[in-house]
């Protein structure tokens, strides 16, 4: 990792793409309570659908994109499956 300092800019940068970031993530919120799914439930559902080239992913592929580790999304993969 590089040892320069972060400028005025960069910071400004950083709290621009923070702040969108959280954007985001507020509105998946919204979603998945004006939905009746989980915060994970929608996660999954989202890198599913949106998984390139097909409508499904594996349980490693999965993990990769919550960056999970792959023990812990069995059991929430398992649940959702059991949910529909």
């Amino acid at each position: 990792m590089s040892s320069r300092k972060l400028s005025k800019t960069d910071f400004e940068t950083l709290a621009a793409f923070r702040y969108e970031l959280r954007r985001f993530l507020r509105f998946s919120e919204e979603v998945v309570h004006r939905n009746g799914v989980t915060l994970l439930q929608y996660a999954f559902m989202l890198q599913i659908r949106g998984f390139p080239d097909r409508a499904w992913a594996t349980v490693a592929e999965l993990a990769e994109r919550l960056q999970a580790k792959h023990h812990g999304v069995v059991s929430p993969v398992s649940r959702c499956e059991a949910a529909g």
